[in-house]
């Protein structure tokens, strides 16, 4: 009898414990979704040193989560330095990682993208030349970015799009051999908008930059 009353204990706190363990993994995934898409799966630190004036600055992104983002590197679309002035953000300069890490350009999108594993960082600093040209007062920078996994479903669905209508248009042209040449190269026009572009987050940061031309007027 108390065998089978020890037997059934062990039964029943094996079973609790089972279900802690999924709880506690619900928990942890419901987190790990509510981080992602507050857009907290990826963090930023700026650092400025000087006496009297800022003489250096360097910031820091830094991967929180397990998946590989994508840092968009591309003319008029990549990480800009900007100027708060009468209350607006006034684009200063572009920011490109690769200028600090060659090795971080993602070679198979073309070098449009910084690649940023899993717990990793990349790092970049103003160069003498930028902060001479600075004036005092509230920066930022803003830092476009996506998820691989998000750029490689929209370029798999973009890719099947093209596939089928290009089929469609071979189809189309074969059963409409009576059709004018005008006539069928407007039926046989590819659309390809329906593929809904991948969405581009944005991750910004704020610092005081005081520069040296303000310190030495005084």
């Amino acid at each position: 009898m108390n065998e089978k009353k020890e037997g059934g204990g062990k039964a029943a706190a094996f079973l609790l414990i089972f279900v802690c363990f999924i709880l506690f993994g619900g928990v942890c995934f419901a987190a790990g979704s509510l981080l992602w898409h507050q857009g907290q799966e990826m963090e930023v630190s700026i650092e400025t040193s000087g006496e009297g004036f800022t003489s250096s600055v360097t910031f820091t992104v830094s991967n929180m989560l397990g998946m590989d983002i994508l840092i968009d590197e591309s003319k008029d679309s990549c990480a800009m330095l900007q100027f708060l002035q009468d209350g607006e953000w006034i684009d200063v300069c572009e920011i490109r990682f690769v200028r600090e890490d060659s090795a971080a350009i993602s070679v198979k999108y073309g070098g449009m993208y910084a690649h940023l594993e899993p717990g990793k960082t990349l790092t970049y600093c103003f160069s003498q030349e930028l902060l001479d040209e600075m004036v005092s007062g509230e920066y930022r920078v803003a830092i476009p970015y996506i998820s691989e996994a998000d750029y490689l479903r929209y370029l798999q669905e973009r890719g099947e799009e093209i596939d089928e209508s290009l089929e469609d248009a071979k189809e189309e042209e074969e059963s409409t051999e009576e059709i004018s040449e005008e006539e069928s190269s407007e039926e046989s026009s590819l659309s390809l908008d329906a593929v809904q572009a991948p969405e581009i987050q944005v991750l910004y940061e704020e610092f005081v930059f005081v520069g040296r031309q303000d310190t030495s007027a005084k």
